[in-house]
């Protein structure tokens, strides 16, 4: 017995060092205690992979009562001009792509989150069809449960490669090309 409970113990240390990396690495920001990727290579990275569990972690810092919702039209209104017309934050919670089903699930997620006073939607009526099921939204919901859900999840191991590939390796090596003009000569 004591042999099996040794192999056991042996079996299960990768999965502490495997959540201690997630918690190092931390792509999308979700426990906020790391900072050895940049804000930069994360905002370049994770943001763009699943937006959706990008500003929903990104909105329960923030908890603005005001919020966009829509696709990436709406995603071009500045909220700094906003800011300065109501002078209160306001949170742009629009996806490239974002579908009415998304827009729906991110209003009531964002309202449990804070009580929302008011709610502007850019909707793109191209999207506004039978045909457009897309749900991303529901994905970030369920990786954001808890630790483990989020570590476990494939999306946030390929947002953690990505990072480290910008951050440590491709990252340098482009500031590194532009210096010597050889970023176009690659084609990177």
């Amino acid at each position: 017995m004591k042999k099996f409970i040794l192999k056991l113990l042996f079996f299960l240390i990768p999965f502490p060092v495997y959540i201690g990396i997630v918690i190092l690495i931390d792509p999308y920001n979700y426990i906020g205690i790391s900072h050895i990727i940049s804000q930069e290579s994360k905002e370049d990275t994770s943001a763009k992979l699943l937006p959706q569990l990008w500003k929903l972690i990104e909105y329960k810092k923030i908890k603005s009562p005001i919020i966009i919702l829509g696709d990436s039209r709406a995603g071009k209104i500045r909220t700094e001009n906003l800011k300065e017309v109501k002078n209160i934050d306001v949170y742009n919670f629009a996806y490239e792509g974002g579908s009415l089903i998304e827009i729906i699930e991110t209003f009531w997620i964002a309202n449990k989150i804070q009580e929302l006073d008011e709610v502007y939607i850019g909707m793109n009526f191209n999207l506004y069809n039978d045909f457009e099921r897309r749900d991303r939204v529901e994905q970030a919901e369920s990786i954001m449960k808890n630790i483990f859900t989020y570590s476990f999840s494939k999306i946030v191991f390929w947002s953690m490669i990505e990072n480290i590939k910008r951050e440590f390796f491709f990252g340098n090596l482009q500031s590194w090309c532009s210096e010597y003009d050889l970023c176009r000569i690659m084609g990177i």
